[in-house]
This record gives structure tokens, C-alpha cells and sequence, in this order.
């Protein structure tokens, strides 16, 4: 019987109508893209852009949902839609998950999801490492950088730890409106690339502009004219523009950036290039009659701008595709120094781990020392490993042994063993069990550390706070932070990771279940719902803030041209620094001789002059000359002692003074840690590129009004006072060169 009533509703059921996605009576998602070209990083925000059509006039809300940290499922809500049977497009913001997990598209209709699809790692989804450095080519593809993306790829089969992955990624004219527009989802993009003939659409100029003042490396190739110089949107902020034509006659200069490489020469004897020029950038590399290459700072990145077509003689064959387009045997290396890539090793460092080595300490990077840092809170005393360890070896060794002794020599009744291990098991834990709750704490605690970023000349502050709360019982928060009443004020929420293979690392591989209870975050980032917390577990959230800068700084610094700074530095705002040091070029002026001011509303007025000096490395690393027993008569020995940087150190103002000067103190050479998701964070770039850093400790508060900056978080709606809080400043300030002395002006942020 059982048998005839399935195969009749298996008949009833082939009876019925069935709808598939290209029902046109249904909404349905098409064409969907992610990130650039498929292309996005684990753990960065990434834009998502789907075509959505359906029924005429039918109201739909968005939702894309991707994993978090531990797989959890994170939904963010999409804008809400009006349908056509004409496909629109629709571009959604999420942060990817750890390596290899999807991306799920949803579409909603009164909550009631009605269409979806789902993205999967390798099928229109490919998340790199933050090793990997992705490069766009925007207008005319560049062959000198797929040749160096090749060269990259063939040199890792032999050789990893020899040069970092490469993906370069093209897209033409007509592709330019399917870039994303919010900055967010460019902050996976390491450098871009731009042909002098192309034609940018102003959303996507923008867009650039906020990205290269988050740090990222704009290069510009030109020729005899830079039509993209001259667009109004991108002219009204690029620090290098053009000023007429001048005749190059060589560019053998450019042989000196690749030793051994063959000689630049013109076939036609001589070339007609646009003449550059810029305010506050330098030449990086020129001839007698003037700059082939500058650069110039603009905020925390920099802009590139050469007055040569690489797409032409002699650096590439017209008309040749692949690697015969190649005409100059050293294009791929030129091309990653214009990048400002790491070059090539020719040798494996020996002081580089294989990437098959375990780390004893489980810290590989910057970041994961960062978050180890800020995951610890003072109240909570966690035990040992090793003790732990010793514990159970212990309690192994006292149900064993210690049982036989007591039963066999002791009470010399073996069978009484059946109630003294159930009693020994019984012991063991209910000793766990109240020393779990003795180390748990008793109540709910938080943790700030704030990262504040002032460009004086942008007249703009970025915000970089990172917020840890640990619960002493199973909840669900809800966590917000104010942000400034400004029309152009921006805040985004997120969730941080370590960028390690374990638990809550990047590269883990994970995925979610649509089904399981899911954190919301808001469409514009600035809340999340339903954050879950472990009874005695923590999460952090990263949280970044861009506002107009509350702090008044001055600054008037020349150099001298000998590498050394005069002049004065006033800064004046919601708060006191302290432990202060400014750095540029190759040296440190330091705050030992500096009274701080009386009260926090007194500026802070630093005479460059005054200042005692290191040499920044020295300072950095901490290393000293130490004088030794003389060998000789001829006078005493010195021995420079360099001090051993501790990944397992919870000192934050060291590890953010490394972070912020992290290739200067020699990168992973001193640290013998990567930085790769922060390397935005090392500025050690701009204190080449005519920049002062001012670095600092920050103590926030009140402002002169009585306004807190920023304004503090909210959890569950209710103002969050931290248990622990340590914050830092950082100030780029503009350097005039001692040739510019007479047209230099002060520069103020009001």
C-alpha cells in the first residue's frame, strides 16, 4: 500500500506547472559580477553587481548575505527596487569571508524571499590572500604588467617565497561604468593604472580620489599630451598636472632603476612628451630637459604620473600581443617599481620561512598581533597553556597511579575502585568547572583602541578604531557609533580577523547556513544587529570613521636640503598628545626636551630646532651603540645592539610606531612579521615623498563646545564606556623643499 500511495503523488505531482528562474512572471537575478572581474580579497568589502528584472512596477528588496569570521552568516540589506522586464542594474557592498566561502543574492517580496542565487569560489568568485597584489588597467591594456603577472606566476612554481602573486586585471572604456562607485569596494585594489587617453566618468574620478586618500597608488602613462590630466574632475585634485610640451632627447636615466637591464633609446632620435609638473611631489627620475617620472602624496597614498607611453617603442612592439609585445627586456621589473612592488628576489631569503613551516608563536603578521593584543583584557586571567598542560598530566597521573595506590595499598580492596574513580572524575570536574568560572569574570567588558589619521591639507580625519567586547553569558548585541553631523561624514562596521589558517583566521576555509539565525548589518554599514557573543568569548569589530578633521594644525616645515627639518609645528584640538615624534627622510625628531601642555585645550606648539634627532631605523628597532672594552689603543670599540621585536608583546604604542614606519625599520627583516592587510597603515613611503609623520599618544576629549570626538559607541542602544581604551595619532604634514622656500605658504586646517 505504502508503495501505490508514493508513486500516486509522484503522479500527481509531474502533473503540476513547473517555474523555473526564466519565468518572466517572477523577479530573477542575471549577469551577477563580483568584485573586479570575479577578483575580490578575504576579509575587504567587495561590490557585487547584478542585473534584477521581473514583473512591471513590482516592488523588491535586496539582501546579499556572506560568511563572517567563524561561518556565521552576515546579511546586509540592499537598496529596494521597482521592477521592469527590462533588467537594471544593482550594486550591492559586503565584506568577504574567509577563503573559498560564497556569497549568497537575495530577493524579497513583503520578507518572503522569491528569487536567489548563490556564488561559489571558483564559479565567478575567486577571493585572493592579502599577499596577492591586484592591479586594474583602466582604458588600453598594459602588456609590461600582464608580462610582470606572468613572470610572477612562473617564478612562484619554483620559488614562493621569491616574489608576491600578481593578478592584473583590464578593463577598457566601455567597461568603466561597471566599476564600483563606493571606495569601500576599492580598498582591495593595491594600484591602479591609468592610459593618458582614457576617459574616466566622474562618478568613478571620485571614487579614485577617496580611494588614493586611503592609500592607494594611483600611475598614470602618458605621451605628448595626458587628456586625463586635463579632465576637470580628476584636475581639480591630482597634485601633478601638466604644463605644455617639452622634446625629450634620452631616457637612458631609467636604466639606472634596473641595473643590467638593455639601453633606452628613441628610434627617431627624440620624442615630444607633456611637461610635469607639481607643488609638493618629486622627480623620481629626469633628464636635462625636465621630469620623466614624478610622484606626489595625496593623503595616505600617492599619485605617479609619467610623461611616456609604455604601450609604444621602445618599451613594447605596436601591434605584437603577449610576450612578444615586450620590447625591452627589463618591462615587467620597470613596471613593478612604478607600481612600487617589491622586486624580484634573485635569491630566496634565507631569513623568510617557507611557507610549509609552522610558526611556533601562531603569529605571521602585523594584524594578527594586533588582534591577539586587543582580544586581552586585563580582569580576565587566563592560565597558561602549559599549565593547563601540567593539570591534565596531573590528573592523569592521580587517576591512575594515585587510584592504585589508594585502593591496592592503601585500603587494599581493588574493588573499591569502582567508587573511587567515579569520585576522582567527579572531583576533576567540579574543579574545572569552578576554576572556568573563577577565570570567565563576572561581568561584561570592552576594549577601544582608537588609530586617528589627520591630513592637514585634505582638511579631512580618518578614524580607525578597533572594539573588543567580551560577555560573561550567551547574548546577542547590537552595536552602533555616532557619527558627525556632516553631509560628508562617513562610518562603516565590520568584523576583523587574523590573517592566519586557524580559528577565526582568513584562511580557513568556511561557509554559512542560509537558515542558521544570521547577524544584520545595515545597508550603510553603520550598524550591526544580532551580533552573537560566546558566554566567555569576545568579538571584534572593526570600525572606521571619516570626518572633518576637529584638530587646527599649522605647520610651516622646510627642508634644508641636507635631509633635516626646520620650522614649527602648532597643533591644537579635542584632546592631549604626548610621546610625540615627527619623522622625515631618514631621521626621528623626538619630544624628550617638550613640556606637554597644561590642560588639554592649550596647543601644542613643537619647534623642529629644539628637537633632539635619530636616525628614524634606530629609533624604530631600538637600537644603540654600546661601548666595548678597546682592542686596540687607538680609542673605544662600539657595538650597535638591535633590540628583538616580540610578536607576543601587547606594547601598542611600539607595535603602531612599527606599523606606521614598518618598511623603514626594515619589514619583515626586524619584525619577522608580514603586513599584509594593514601595509596601508605603513607610511613609510610618505616620509620620502616631501612628508613629515607626526606620531603620537592620544588622549581624547571634550571639545572647547563640550562635544565628545568621536562620539562613543552604542550597544543595545545605550551609550558603551570602555574598560580599557588606549588611542594614537598620526598628522602628515606637508614638507617644502629649500628650492620652494620663497613660494611656500603655511598650511591650516580650520
Amino acid at each position: 500500500m505504502l508503495w501505490f500511495a508514493i508513486c500516486g503523488c509522484m503522479v500527481l505531482l509531474s502533473g503540476q506547472p513547473v517555474v523555473t528562474a526564466q519565468d518572466h512572471s517572477l523577479p530573477r537575478i542575471e549577469q551577477v559580477s563580483v568584485g573586479f572581474h570575479g577578483v575580490t580579497k578575504v576579509g575587504e568589502w567587495t561590490a557585487l553587481r547584478a542585473q534584477i528584472a521581473g514583473p512591471e512596477g513590482k516592488s523588491i528588496g535586496t539582501r546579499i548575505t556572506a560568511a563572517d569570521i567563524e561561518g556565521r552568516p552576515v546579511q546586509i540589506a540592499g537598496p529596494t527596487l521597482s521592477l521592469s522586464t527590462k533588467p537594471q542594474p544593482v550594486e550591492l557592498i559586503y565584506q568577504q569571508g574567509p577563503i573559498n566561502s560564497p556569497v549568497l543574492v537575495e530577493l524579497l517580496e513583503s520578507g518572503l524571499v522569491v528569487a536567489s542565487r548563490t556564488i561559489h569560489s571558483g564559479e565567478g568568485l575567486t577571493t585572493l590572500t592579502p599577499q596577492t597584489d591586484l592591479i586594474l588597467c583602466l582604458g588600453l591594456s598594459q602588456p609590461g604588467f600582464d608580462a610582470a603577472a606572468a613572470q610572477s606566476e612562473q617564478i612562484r612554481i619554483e620559488s614562493p617565497q621569491r616574489v608576491a602573486p600578481l593578478v592584473v586585471k583590464n578593463f577598457p572604456e566601455d567597461q568603466l561604468t561597471h566599476l564600483p562607485l563606493d571606495v569601500r569596494a576599492w580598498l582591495p585594489v593595491d594600484v591602479c593604472v591609468i592610459d593618458a587617453q582614457c576617459k574616466l566618468p566622474d562618478p568613478v574620478v571620485e571614487s579614485l580620489r577617496a580611494w588614493i586618500a586611503r592609500g592607494g597608488r594611483l600611475l598614470i602613462t602618458g605621451g605628448a599630451q595626458i587628456p586625463v590630466l586635463e579632465q576637470a574632475a580628476v584636475a581639480a585634485w591630482c597634485p601633478i598636472q601638466t604644463a605644455g610640451e617639452v622634446t625629450l632627447r634620452e631616457i637612458s636615466a631609467i636604466n639606472s632603476i634596473i641595473p643590467g637591464s638593455s639601453t633606452l633609446r628613441f628610434r627617431e632620435g627624440n620624442r615630444i612628451a607633456a611637461q610635469l609638473v607639481t607643488a609638493g611631489g618629486l622627480t623620481l627620475i629626469g633628464s636635462q630637459e625636465g621630469p620623466i617620472i614624478m610622484r606626489s602624496a595625496y593623503g595616505t597614498g600617492t599619485v605617479t604620473v609619467m610623461n611616456l607611453d609604455l604601450n609604444s617603442r621602445p618599451f613594447v612592439n605596436a601591434g605584437e600581443e603577449g610576450p612578444a609585445a615586450v620590447a625591452w627586456d627589463a618591462l615587467p621589473e620597470f613596471c613593478r617599481w612604478l607600481a612600487g612592488l617589491k622586486p624580484v628576489l634573485k635569491t630566496n631569503d634565507t631569513d623568510n620561512r617557507p611557507e610549509t613551516d609552522l610558526n611556533p608563536t601562531g603569529v605571521s603578521d602585523i594584524q594578527t598581533q594586533l588582534v591577539n593584543t586587543i582580544d586581552r583584557f586585563p580582569e580576565i586571567h587566563r592560565p597558561n597553556y602549559w599549565v593547563v598542560l601540567g593539570l591534565c598530566v596531573l590528573y592523569l597521573l592521580l587517576v591512575g597511579l594515585g587510584d592504585y595506590f589508594l585502593v591496592h595499598k592503601v585500603l587494599r580492596r581493588p574493588e573499591l575502585t569502582w567508587i573511587t574513580l567515579p569520585l576522582w572524575i567527579a572531583l576533576g570536574g567540579f574543579y574545572g568547572m569552578s576554576s572556568a568560572r573563577g577565570t570567565t569574570g563576572e561581568q561584561s567588558l570592552a576594549r577601544q583602541v582608537d588609530l586617528l589619521t589627520i591630513t592637514p591639507e585634505l582638511q579631512s580625519a580618518r578614524i580607525d578604531t578597533w572594539l573588543t567586547l567580551y560577555e560573561n553569558a550567551h547574548r546577542r548585541r547590537s552595536i552602533e557609533w555616532e557619527t558627525p553631523p556632516e553631509p560628508n561624514a562617513s562610518t562603516t562596521l565590520r568584523w576583523e580577523g587574523r590573517p592566519e589558517p586557524g580559528f577565526r583566521g582568513l584562511f580557513r576555509e568556511s561557509g554559512f547556513h542560509p537558515h542558521e539565525a544570521a547577524t544584520v548589518l545595515s545597508q550603510n554599514s553603520r550598524r550591526i544587529e544580532s551580533w552573537p557573543i560566546r558566554h566567555g568569548s569576545t568579538a571584534i569589530i572593526a570600525a572606521t570613521q571619516v570626518t572633518t578633521s576637529p584638530f587646527q594644525v599649522n605647520s610651516d616645515l622646510t627642508d634644508t636640503g641636507a635631509g633635516r627639518l626646520v620650522g614649527t609645528v602648532t597643533l591644537q584640538g579635542p584632546g592631549q598628545v604626548e610621546d610625540w615624534m615627527v619623522a622625515y627622510g631618514n631621521l626621528a625628531f623626538l619630544s624628550i626636551h617638550f613640556d606637554r601642555p597644561a590642560v588639554p585645550s592649550e596647543p601644542l606648539v613643537i619647534d623642529i630646532d629644539a628637537c633632539p634627532t635619530k636616525l628614524l631605523n634606530d629609533f624604530v628597532t631600538g637600537t644603540q651603540n654600546r661601548a666595548m672594552a678597546p682592542r686596540h689603543k687607538t680609542g673605544p670599540e662600539y657595538l650597535m645592539v638591535r633590540n628583538t621585536y616580540d610578536p607576543m608583546s601587547e606594547d601598542l604604542a611600539h607595535l603602531f610606531r612599527t606599523l606606521t614606519f614598518h618598511e623603514t625599520s626594515g619589514g619583515t627583516n626586524y619584525t619577522s612579521l608580514t603586513n599584509l592587510p594593514l601595509r596601508r597603515e605603513d607610511f613609510s613611503h610618505l616620509v620620502r615623498s616631501n612628508r613629515a609623520i607626526l606620531f603620537g599618544r592620544w588622549k581624547p576629549a571634550p571639545t572647547a563646545s563640550g562635544t565628545v570626538w568621536p562620539g562613543p559607541f552604542r550597544v543595545d542602544d545605550q551609550p558603551l564606556t570602555p574598560s580599557n581604551r588606549e588611542s594614537f595619532i598620526r598628522i602628515i604634514l606637508p614638507v617644502m623643499p629649500a628650492s620652494s622656500t620663497a613660494a611656500r605658504k603655511p598650511t591650516a586646517a580650520p
